[in-house]
């Protein structure tokens, strides 16, 4: 390549200069024609062959991930599960097949609603939350009379809740009943109370 452009070279700087060119010819016998032309053919020969070369290099081909690879994506994928299984503790789902926990919470909330049924009684719900076990009580006054009742806390995930009341308002009459429930977990007391009209 480099002679086919040295030559090539040669003849243009001769071509051009019709002193050098003439005292060549006829001290060499130099012919142009056939220099240039085999100049060109060497030229296009070795184009071809840098064409040839570059574009039949075979691209690496990877054999698959590397020991290191397969490390770093077990490591994720063990990070994920363990914050799947802190974050399902956290926010109370469980995993399939595992058993409902009940973890004794820090703050206790009672939620009472009562309602007068069309069936002369009085229907007494409750929502507890901070609550997983224990006890209820129920206490009902109007005026001198009262009613107390007895029910066990059921745990539900999101809240619990006391067995349910329900109260024959022949027992207490009309007027204002002031209920109050009072919640046992542990040793420790909470309890809360509304009023209801009862006619």
């Amino acid at each position: 390549m480099l002679v086919a452009f040295m030559v090539f070279y040669r003849y243009v700087k001769i071509s051009k200069n019709p002193k050098i060119y003439n005292q060549s010819k006829a001290k060499n016998g130099f012919k142009a024609k056939p220099v240039l032309i085999v100049a060109l053919v060497l030229v296009t020969v070795g184009l071809a062959a840098a064409y040839l070369r570059h574009h039949n290099q075979k691209p690496s081909v990877s054999s698959g991930p590397t020991a290191a690879e397969i490390k770093q994506t077990s490591d994720i994928n063990a990070k994920k599960k363990e914050d799947s299984i802190t974050n399902n503790a956290d926010t109370g789902t469980k995993e399939p097949g595992t058993a409902p926990t009940t973890t004794a919470p820090t703050t206790t909330t009672v939620g009472i609603t009562s309602k007068q049924e069309t069936n002369g009684s009085v229907t007494i719900t409750t929502k507890l939350e901070g609550v997983s076990a224990g006890n209820c009580t129920l206490s009902i006054t109007n005026g001198s009379k009262t009613e107390t009742r007895s029910a066990a806390v059921i745990f539900q995930p999101q809240f619990s809740t006391c067995a349910g009341f329900s109260v024959p308002t022949t027992n207490l009459g009309t007027g204002i009943w002031n209920i109050t429930v009072t919640v046992v977990q542990n040793g420790i007391s909470s309890s809360n109370t509304s009023t209801l009209e009862v006619n």
